[in-house]
């Protein structure tokens, strides 16, 4: 009998020892945003700080993997595999591994198809970090005797009813030997796309049953065997929602991931108020609040409350990385922002927009509202040369010190009110010309005396949140529940 030890490849497989490329003085260190470039001779490779743990550069899987995986000898003594290292120790050392067999993404063909739409999906496929461990491992004697194979996943990688069908036909050929010849089958299935990961380890729990032994690495914690079949499901799920729940990801936590009803309602709950969907949360409050529990929830529908809502949902956006959907919704609390302030003075003002007015008329109806509550209102727009016609953004921001004369945040307003347009203008262009962006060209715009971090941290202070408020008390309560 035979055993084989899997692993799905990820995007975080291979690292750089940051902290030894520093000590080398073998490269030159070019400061890109908060990543780098590294430099030796005509080498340039791009990396990617990894915030959680700084010891580490992040790279590419294909444009760095494939950097380094042509030039060995410079980067060998850098590389580190922290989420399968552990693991692959672990059972060389104690037990008998005779195959191992890498599963990764090659997505060339649907790439020059042009089935595949963002760049960064193309990017993640892990071709070359499988040969960067294979030669690695390779090199140590302990695996020596251990035979190498590999699958490759071409297409629909993110697609989990296309992946279950595939593997449930393709498992029986994952192997090089006949599947009856397999004594034990150790997997780690996390590194790589969920959905390929979750068909994978279905596929081969129902083919294989107690002769899988399922192993878990998490960043920055010891690896651990997960010593059950008939659960695995149920802690599969688990799993799932605490990567929802680390995402943020609430309205991905249905029904079928967990028995306790308190967990769908909370998720639902924070997934209805982050799409600024309040007034359908009434339902999940009283089931909820029953008993007295998660009396911090509320039905607030407010404006103030759903732009709150509006900006943790940017801020989660920007957690993702989507910086395309941040800017949309930046581009929305800009519109909204001076606006929900100074209508806690003056009342709704929407009614008294009118379309029928250009921007050389004057909106007599605005006004006289104008006039009503401060005859300086109306003089301040004209002072600034601020169109009368309807009531407008600059506007509001223009009357702000007005209305509220002793509001110590003036200042922080004025940089957003400047840093939040420049921000609506990139939101413009992208509309215009169906383009994209990243968090190093948004830096750019800002210039060198603003940043995302600091508009994040002007933000939080204007909403007083810290960290993503409400939603982290939300998920601190359905992890108590799992």
């Amino acid at each position: 009998m035979k055993n084989y030890l899997i692993i799905t490849l990820g995007t975080r497989d291979v690292q750089l020892r940051k902290d030894l490329i520093e000590q080398s003085g073998e490269f030159e260190t070019l400061q890109n945003g908060r990543n780098a470039i590294l430099v030796q001779g005509d080498i340039k490779l791009p990396v990617f700080w990894n915030e959680n743990f700084p010891l580490y550069y992040m790279i590419s899987p294909r444009e760095g993997g494939e950097i380094i995986e042509k030039n060995p000898k410079t980067f060998a003594p850098y590389l580190e595999f922290p989420l399968i290292e552990d693991v692959l120790n672990q059972l060389i050392t104690t037990q008998k591994i005779d195959y191992l067999l890498f599963v990764f993404t090659d997505q060339e063909q649907d790439w020059l198809a042009g089935k595949i739409k963002v760049r960064k999906n193309y990017t993640d496929d892990t071709l070359f970090f499988k040969e960067i461990i294979r030669k690695t491992l390779k090199k140590n004697s302990a695996w020596q005797a251990v035979e190498f194979d590999e699958y490759v996943v071409q297409t629909e990688v993110a697609n989990i009813d296309y992946q279950y069908t595939h593997f449930k036909e393709a498992k029986s050929n994952l192997f090089l030997i006949d599947p009856e010849e397999i004594g034990q089958i150790f997997l780690l299935p996390q590194g790589g796309i969920d959905q390929i990961n979750h068909a994978i380890t279905l596929q081969l729990l129902q083919a294989f049953k107690s002769k899988v032994k399922l192993f878990q690495k998490a960043e920055g914690n010891v690896p651990r065997q997960l010593r059950f079949t008939n659960y695995f499901l149920n802690d599969l799920n688990k799993q799932k929602i605490i990567k929802h729940l680390e995402d943020y990801d609430f309205g991905l936590i249905d029904k079928s991931l967990h028995s306790d009803k308190m967990v769908y309602n909370l998720a639902q709950y924070a997934y209805k108020r982050l799409g600024l969907k309040n007034n359908q949360n009434k339902t999940y409050t009283d089931l909820l609040q029953k008993d007295g529990k998660y009396v911090f929830l509320d039905l607030d529908n407010s404006d103030q409350a759903k732009l709150k809502d509006l900006y943790l949902s940017a801020k989660i956006s920007l957690k993702h990385q989507e910086f395309n959907e941040f800017i949309w919704k930046v581009y929305t609390l800009n519109e909204n922002l001076f606006t929900v302030k100074v209508e806690e003075k003056l009342g709704k003002t929407n009614k008294y927009f009118n379309p029928n007015y250009s921007n050389n008329d004057e909106n007599i109806e605005w006004i006289d509202m104008l006039n009503r509550n401060s005859c300086a209102l109306v003089q301040v727009l004209r002072d600034q040369k601020i169109r009368l016609n309807n009531p407008s953004r600059k506007a509001f921001f223009a009357l702000l010190p007005i209305l509220f004369p002793n509001d110590l945040n003036f200042s922080i307003y004025q940089r957003l009110a400047n840093n939040l347009e420049t921000i609506s203008n990139k939101r413009n262009d992208l509309a215009h010309r169906l383009g994209s962006t990243d968090k190093n060209q948004i830096n750019q715009l800002f210039g060198e005396v603003y940043s995302v971090q600091q508009l994040i941290a002007d933000l939080d202070h204007i909403f007083e949140v810290e960290g993503f408020d409400i939603y982290d008390q939300i998920k601190a309560e359905i992890e108590a529940l799992l």
